[in-house]
């Protein structure tokens, strides 16, 4: 052994956390939810404000120079369809990591066997430690309990009674002082060798009597995707999950959240996301300069209500359904409502 390198002490692992927040706790991670949401709702009322309604200049052409406004709206505008699938499709992908919307489909995906193989949770006893305590698993299997040696208190087979907080304890010191010699390193190598394995798999130790050895690989090649739970004191599997024994949801999440990354399909879907990401940085700039151009000389440039209070009622419309869909981004629309209607108050707009 020439040295030894925490995976959490890499740049790349850095750059990971800072780019879902994690680095920081689950209030920061609250913006990534609120940011993916904002997204989604910009494309569509982006594309409510596109629609030709009979106008052919300016709609998949730019029109002027970039001296003039009109030239940064249509490329505000063209700019916009082109990137509205790649940016909608990486808000979504992205929601997994999210406070609110990733705990929830992390129980929609994992509390109905649709992002781990249905018999789980009913064919193997469970050790009480979540997956994502012990190994860098999946998004749609971190939920998952590791499966390991069931015990029954001692206690319980003569009817005896025992205060709550000291049955599992006792039941497990019991069972403890009863164990074979658990597995050594060499031993289990062995036994994981012959599991054929993806290379750059990892092995993770068993937590206590009840935990289990994990030996897991995640290649960019999913149906690579592999975990194995082996019993620590035998070295038999005891569940061996893929790719292709999850859900559909969990499959569909797990395609996904590959692209996201950039590994699905090598190099072109790297370069996808760049010209994606350029668009987005695109749309801010021609964005920004727009509101720079109609801005007036004093004054932050807010546009009239229509007097037409229906021509807007699409939007009011959109974003109400979507503050229900994403309560988070709803907290921030009802926020800026209430800073919009303080600033109009006593500034005169």
């Amino acid at each position: 052994m020439l040295g030894t390198l925490s995976d959490q002490g890499t740049l790349g692992w850095t750059i990971r956390k800072l780019h879902s927040l994690k680095y920081f706790g689950p209030i920061q991670r609250g913006f990534i939810e609120m940011a993916a949401g904002w997204a989604l709702f910009l494309v569509i009322t982006g594309l409510y404000l596109w629609w030709p309604r009979g106008r052919k200049a300016g709609v998949v052409t730019v029109r002027g120079t970039p001296r003039q406004r009109v030239y940064w709206r249509d490329l505000h505008a063209v700019t916009g369809l082109v990137v509205a699938i790649g940016l909608v499709f990486l808000a979504i992908t992205g929601m997994p990591w999210s406070v609110f919307w990733g705990a929830k489909a992390n129980e929609l995906a994992n509390g109905h066997n649709f992002g781990y193989p249905a018999g789980v949770r009913v064919q193997f006893p469970m050790s009480g430690h979540v997956l994502m305590d012990s190994t860098n698993l999946p998004w749609t299997l971190q939920r998952t309990q590791v499966p390991g040696k069931a015990t029954e208190s001692p206690h319980a087979m003569h009817g005896e009674e025992m205060p709550v907080e000291h049955q599992h304890d006792a039941s497990l010191s019991s069972y403890e002082a009863h164990l074979p010699k658990q597995l050594d390193l060499d031993a289990l190598m062995l036994h994981v060798q012959h599991l054929n394995l993806a290379p750059g798999y990892t092995v993770t130790p068993p937590r206590g009597a009840q935990g289990v050895f994990t030996a897991s690989v995640y290649p960019h090649d999913l149906d690579k995707q592999r975990v194995v739970h082996i019993d620590q004191f035998t070295g038999q599997p005891l569940l061996d999950m893929s790719y292709a024994d999850y859900g559909l949801l969990g499959k569909w999440l797990e395609w996904g959240i590959n692209v996201h990354l950039g590994q699905e399909f090598g190099v072109a879907n790297q370069l996808l996301l760049i010209l994606v990401c350029a668009g987005i940085v695109l749309l801010y700039v021609s964005g920004a300069l727009m509101w720079i151009k109609r801005r007036p000389a004093k004054g932050m440039g807010v546009p009239p209500l229509p007097k037409q209070r229906k021509a807007i009622a699409g939007v009011v419309v959109i974003l109400a359904i979507g503050g229900l869909l994403f309560p988070l981004v709803g907290l921030s629309l009802a926020f800026m409502l209430l800073m919009d209607s303080v600033v109009i108050k006593y500034s005169g707009l």
